[in-house]
């Protein structure tokens, strides 16, 4: 098991492959995320039954922590429990050789269970920003419009310290109830910058 979980309380949550258990050298400890890019991955076909896209732009206040406008679109169900499961594929960007692959693999059992149990923070977040997102599982099947959402997320509960670094995410859902349904029913990109908590 990776060290950044063993003090954590994800010990027990994760399945992650033998394949892709690294250990992590990089500098780590407390930590804010910065997205810098969030929206479909051109990488992969997939069905469109989660769609997120939108702009992220400088806040006037502050040029280090960006905004994002856009929408989300949920179709067939993709995020009611049960329904889906997912698999977060990690890169980790290196200066010399550019993005890592497979830096980590995280496979979900369901969806709504990384919504409620373990981004429970970042739900709140959105629940703010985000016309109509509930705080509970299912997301009903409609656009979600999104105003002046943060790009700058605070330390989460469930992840003490995590390693710094930019770090970039495909998360890609799959059907849990047709496991003979290999294509993706979405794909979701993220690249974000984890850097050390600022003291006060």
């Amino acid at each position: 098991m990776l060290e950044i979980w063993q003090k954590g309380t994800l010990m027990g949550l994760l399945k992650v492959p033998k394949t892709s258990q690294l250990k992590v050298t990089a500098k780590r400890g407390p930590y804010v995320v910065t997205v810098r890019e969030m929206g479909l991955c051109p990488e992969y076909d997939t069905d469109d039954d989660l769609k997120i896209e939108g702009v992220l732009h400088f806040n006037r206040s502050s040029k280090d922590n960006l905004l994002f406008n856009g929408y989300g679109t949920v179709k067939n169900n993709i995020l009611t429990r049960g329904a889906t499961r997912a698999t977060i594929d990690f890169a980790k960007w290196d200066s010399v050789s550019g993005w890592r692959e497979h830096y980590l693999v995280m496979p979900f059992g369901d969806v709504c269970f990384l919504l409620e149990d373990i981004v429970t923070d970042l739900a709140e977040l959105l629940s703010k920003h985000v016309d109509g997102f509930p705080r509970k599982c299912p997301l009903r099947n409609i656009t979600y419009n999104v105003t002046n959402t943060p790009s700058r997320i605070g330390q989460l509960r469930h992840f003490p310290v995590l390693p710094y670094g930019r770090f970039r995410a495909h998360v890609l859902y799959f059907h849990a109830k047709k496991p003979q349904v290999t294509k993706p029913r979405a794909c979701t990109k993220l690249i974000v910058d984890v850097s050390p908590k600022p003291t006060t």
